[in-house]
Parts: structure tokens; sequence; C-alpha cells
């Protein structure tokens, strides 16, 4: 199961990454995000702390959570299988999440956002673990 899971996360990402509007250009330059789009250079200030972030922190941590009870309760998986399968699915989501946002106008790919997601799972791997 655990198997089947990584190999269609690699498929989904391999399906948005290959969607991903090839006009965007990303750069990281200096902690600041420089988005090429019809040729005017818009900076973009990400900041590691702000309101964004803990959305993502805190979301990332409950899905983790969530997930990873349901492996372990109802479909009877190991804790440590449903480490894996939860911290793994998530991640995929949050690359997911923001790939789709680098085709949206005027957003883009934070690679902090995913830096927020990880700090999430950490925390929610975490609680997994107590028992």
């Amino acid at each position: 199961m655990l198997f089947r899971l990584i190999y269609y996360s690699f498929i989904a990402l391999f399906i948005v990454v290959s969607l991903c509007n090839a006009e965007k250009k990303l750069q990281i330059h200096n902690l600041t995000l420089s988005i090429s789009l019809d040729n005017k250079q818009n900076i973009v200030k990400d900041k590691w702390i702000s309101y964004d972030k803990a959305k993502h922190v805190t979301a990332s941590f409950i899905c983790t959570v969530f997930i990873g009870q349901i492996c372990t309760h109802s479909f009877n998986e190991s804790v440590s299988n449903s480490k894996y399968i939860s911290g793994g699915s998530v991640f995929t989501l949050g690359l997911v999440k923001e790939f789709s946002d680098s085709r949206k106008v005027k957003n883009y790919f934070s690679w902090k956002d995913v830096g927020a997601n990880a700090v999430g799972i950490l925390f929610g791997l975490i609680i997994l673990n107590v028992k």
C-alpha cells in the first residue's frame, strides 16, 4: 500500500509539473522571488513569518494527524506505516497546491510555503508518535 501511494504521488507530481506554464520563470535571489510575466518584472516579497505561513503550518499539521489516525484506526496500518503515508501524502498535496498556485495569474510558487508545510508535517508526526 505504501509503495502504491508513493508511486501515484510521483505520477501526480509529474503531471502537475508538466502542466505548469512555461512562460513563468522562477528565480530565487536574496530571499526575493522574481517573477517574469509578459516581459514585466514583478518583485514579490515572501515573508517567513506571516498569516499565510501560519495557515500552511496549521493545515499540514491537522491533515497529517487526521490521515495518520485514519490509517491507524480505520485501515489497521501500523503507526510507523501511517506516519509515512500521512507525511508523504500531505507533502505531495502541498507541492501540488504550490504548482497550481504558479499557474494562477498574480500568484507564484513559494518555497517558503513548502517549508511551512514541512514544519506542520513534522509537528503532526511528533503528535502521531506520542502514545
